[in-house]
């Protein structure tokens, strides 16, 4: 491809040219960080991260504190910040077992590698392996030697060196003409702006330091540091706010600048809430009798504060604590949950710095929701014939204490970024999602996806940064339906019988399908390890992992453990699962959707709670419609890319309309003719679909005059009948806001950089 064919282009083929090249896994700098191998079953107690993460944490906190691309060495911030903003260029840091550290570094294109060690027997390892090396790595680490960078170095000047050294091998071979012609141009730049002073105190505290990180690699420099004086919780509370503020008023400046980034952020925001296993917020177990009585005491006393605290602060109540915190089986418990808390707030902060995105950290009170949430578990699957009415006012209650808890300052927050623009990510075990923003459930406000902050090593390799999957649209034309259901079973063809319903009248608007049923694991793994399309979804019975039990899907009528196919199956990064309790909200950390997750799945559309056969068939046939139908006009008429989150987000808003009528109309409700349905669920969906922020609000003003009623009354029916529906059972596990639907330009793109030559365009 020659300049004058690229200057020739649409400005969004070349935008989405120029941001491919960028985007070229060649100019990247790889941070590993490796780690001995591990044993899962040695996790720490409370949030089950392995010592291989809680060891190293520091080195991926200085990772991320390092140029994520060759040209950022180079190149100043504020050009940087913008491109981080969109994810056209994020870090990649990864944890790895060392002895696969060789194999790893043999596969890809990775030109530019960065290892970080802080264990003297690890250093030696990683010295070796680099001395096989024909082009050079650069090692970091604690423990100095000669060809070791020391960790404390934080200056761009070993990066420099690096670089150069590596550019001027491949010169010499003749090869790496990209990179090679790409560092002949920029070589000469340096950063030259100062950082720029924040009228902003530095707090050093785990509550902040995931926002302070972020701004300090945007190139800014606190007035100050001062701890946050302990004895209040507003302190904290404050000094979490304003930090959130200072990322989110930059990003709102650049985006005044640059709005087109806006359509293409992989998210605006992280909420975040560090959580212990649920089986803790069951039944004290009772301890070893060879522990005398004193020491069972405080041990108790620690644990149960770790689980029941309610405020960042210590109450005054909680003052008999003290004298524990001097015994020496509570330090030794205090020590591991400070480096738990250490790494989850170093998993947040890959998410702030990797895409300039501010993190709001949550009180712990919020996690006294789980007693609420076990009681909404246990009448979900009872058989009461008030059932409907004790949900729907159990997760009333849950949702008016999640409320309660949370501090207004960062309620505010949470609202504020509610305007129907880019996803939030919440890092947590809870249903965030169902906090109420203004009387509506913060999923139904804005995009939202979860990430579940327990098992510690999921939640964290999970958090490390990895750039987007770009689907071309024809990806999602090809769905693998897995079934499993007994022959006599009677909900065995309710999936199919709707797909069928579906795509009679959409015709070529609905994607390829194809059901196979398995009737074991090998089975199973077969139609798995056959399939090359994007999208799997799972048509089976499910069963809920307890407090310390193992979720489990039904294969040929026997429980299988989907954590056993990791390694055996190959899953795709698009995950559904229609089945009850896959990810259930009052069960273990090992359920279904974790599992797969962990087995390779990048996201998990799974279930909170028991759901609907009939209304969880017609969710998946009208999800696939809009697969294809509402994909194909977002990426090709309209010409943008469209993240996974939204397509789901949207899915579930517009189920929610066709609930709540349902529970509407039912005896003692409101009457509406089937002509009224129609228009008020085919408006809605314009409203859902523009991206309308108040959607709800017009769906029920239209909803009140078509039936002729007070919206006083009408919002307290829904409220009565509609608190919670089968589509707010769904959860968006993983990262579906990595996942991006290629537009028009963008395939355009890729076509013309596939048959042209690979260059570095201006």
């Amino acid at each position: 491809m020659t300049q004058d064919s690229f200057a020739d282009l649409d400005p969004r083929v070349r935008r989405h040219i120029a941001s491919a090249i960028f985007n070229a896994e060649f100019f990247r700098i790889y941070y590993f960080i490796p780690h001995f191998p591990q044993d899962v079953r040695n996790s720490s107690h409370f949030q089950g991260f392995t010592e291989g993460i809680l060891r190293t944490v520091n080195l991926f906190a200085r990772a991320l504190a390092a140029p994520a691309d060759m040209r950022e060495i180079f190149e100043e911030v504020d050009v940087v910040i913008p491109l981080r903003v969109a994810g056209e260029i994020q870090p990649r840091i990864a944890p790895i077992d060392i002895t696969y550290l060789r194999q790893v570094l043999d596969m890809g294109e990775i030109v530019f590698a960065c290892i970080l060690s802080n264990d003297s027997t690890l250093a030696a390892a990683v010295d070796a392996i680099v001395a096989e090396r024909p082009i050079p790595i650069l090692h970091m680490s604690t423990e100095t030697a000669f060809a070791r960078v020391d960790v404390a170095d934080k200056s761009l000047d070993p990066f420099r060196k690096y670089v150069a050294a590596v550019v001027e091998i491949l010169r010499a071979r003749g090869s790496g003409e990209p990179i090679v012609r790409a560092y002949d141009e920029i070589k000469q730049g340096q950063r030259r702006n100062p950082a720029r002073a924040l009228s902003l105190e530095k707090r050093n505290h785990n509550v902040t330091a995931p926002n302070e990180l972020a701004l300090e690699v945007a190139n800014f420099a606190f007035r100050r540091e001062r701890p946050i004086n302990s004895t209040q919780d507003h302190n904290y509370v404050s000094a979490i706010a304003r930090s959130f503020d200072a990322i989110a008023n930059r990003r709102k400046q650049i985006l005044k600048r640059q709005p087109f980034l806006e359509s293409e952020m992989p998210y605006k925001a992280v909420v975040a809430l560090p959580s212990v296993f649920a089986l803790h917020h069951g039944p004290a177990r009772s301890l070893k009798n060879p522990i005398a009585k004193a020491d069972r005491d405080a041990i108790r006393k620690v644990i149960r504060y770790f689980v029941r605290g309610e405020t960042f602060a210590m109450r005054g109540e909680d003052t008999d604590l003290l004298p524990a915190l001097e015994n020496r089986f509570c330090q030794f418990i205090i020590q591991m949950r400070s480096e738990e808390l250490s790494a989850f707030t170093v998993a947040v902060a890959m998410y702030t710095v990797s895409c300039f995105a501010p993190a709001l950290r949550l009180p712990p009170g919020v996690n006294k929701v789980r007693e609420q949430l076990f009681k909404i578990g246990n009448c979900s699957r009872g058989n009461s014939p008030h059932r409907r009415f004790k949900l729907n006012k159990l997760v009333g209650l849950a949702e008016a204490q999640m409320l309660e808890v949370v501090p207004k300052e960062l309620m505010s927050r949470i609202t504020s970024l509610c305007d129907g623009r880019g996803s939030i990510k919440l890092l947590t075990d809870l249903p965030l999602e169902w906090i109420p923003i203004n009387g509506v459930p913060l999923a139904l406000r804005q995009d939202c996806s979860r990430i579940p902050v327990t098992p510690g090593n999921l939640f964290f390799g999970e958090s490390c940064p990895h750039g987007k999957l770009v689907l071309n649209s024809l990806a999602l034309d090809e769905v693998l339906i897995i079934r499993s259901f007994g022959k006599s079973d009677p909900i065995r063809g309710v999936l199919e019988r709707a797909i069928r319903l579906f795509s009679a009248d959409a015709g070529k608007d609905y994607p390829k399908y194809r059901f196979v049923d398995v009737e074991n694991e090998q089975s199973l793994r077969a139609a798995l390890n056959g399939f090359e399309g994007a999208i799997v979804i799972f048509d089976c019975h499910g069963h809920w992992g307890q407090r310390d039990d193992v979720g489990t899907l039904m294969i040929g009528g026997q429980p299988l453990d989907v954590w056993g196919l990791r390694g055996k199956a190959k899953i795709p990064p698009i995950v559904i699962l229609g089945a009850c309790d896959t990810h259930p909200l009052d069960g273990s950390h090992a359920s279904v959707g974790n599992g797969m997750i962990a087995c390779g799945a990048l996201t998990v559309l799974a279930t909170t709670l028991p759901i609907d056969v009939l209304k969880s068939s017609m969710f998946v046939a009208r999800l696939l419609f809009r697969m294809k139908s509402y994909v194909e006009i977002h990426t090709q008429q309209l010409d943008r890319p469209l993240s996974w989150v939204r397509v789901i987000s949207g899915m579930q808003r517009m189920t929610y309309v066709t609930e709540v009528l349902q529970e509407l109309i039912s005896p003692g409700g409101i009457s509406l003719s089937e002509d009224a349905r129609r228009k008020i669920g085919y408006q809605a969906n314009n409203w859902i679909n523009s991206g309308e922020p108040a959607w709800y609000e017009r769906t029920v003003r239209f909803i009140a005059s078509s039936a002729d009623i007070e919206r006083s009354r009408l919002n307290k029916l829904i409220a009565e009948r509609a608190k919670i529906t089968d589509c707010l059972k769904y959860v968006q596990l993983g990262n579906p806001d990595r996942i991006w639907i290629a537009s028009k330009s963008m395939s355009v793109a890729n076509r013309r950089l596939q048959s042209g030559s690979r260059q570095t365009l201006s």
